[in-house]
């Protein structure tokens, strides 16, 4: 293991950490998949330019909440082991801040788990208040995620 001995670093193969498969062939296998991934890429580009005319009503108020200060959109969110998480939205606010993850598919237990993780990291970075929301397009159901 090479690793420059730098005071305040993690151990570990950073460059391990930081690379990422940016194709994987297995979506092109499954039609399914591919055209849930497709739709969700084509929403994730609309709500980004603000064409929010096909997001269902009820996530509305999520997206394009009143006395919003910024949003962000593909937030990468680094933990203090190098591991690099990258966020849907970020809606920040003067006091607090949202993290919204947009979901195409069947809800599962890892959603909850991924969006806390994704609190708890900002909390330690923003030092303000973090609420998240996962928005399930296809249910069209939105679930509020509280520390």
């Amino acid at each position: 293991k090479e690793r420059a001995d730098v005071k305040g670093l993690p151990e570990g193969n950073w460059a391990e950490k930081i690379s990422r498969d940016f194709v994987d062939l297995g979506i092109y296998r499954n039609k399914e998949r591919y055209e849930k991934i497709q739709k969700g890429i084509e929403m994730h580009k609309k709500i980004q330019s603000g064409d929010l005319k096909d997001i269902p009503k009820k996530f509305l108020k999520i997206i394009n909440p009143e006395n919003f200060i910024k949003k962000e959109f593909e937030k990468e969110i680094v933990d203090g082991e190098g591991n690099i998480y990258r966020t849907d939205m970020l809606i920040h606010f003067k006091d607090n801040l949202w993290v919204v993850d947009f979901k195409f598919g069947e809800r599962k237990k890892e959603d909850i788990e991924q969006i806390k993780n994704y609190i708890k990291l900002l909390k330690e970075i923003e030092k303000k208040k973090v609420e998240g929301f996962l928005l399930y397009f296809e249910r069209e159901e939105a679930i509020r995620i509280n520390d």
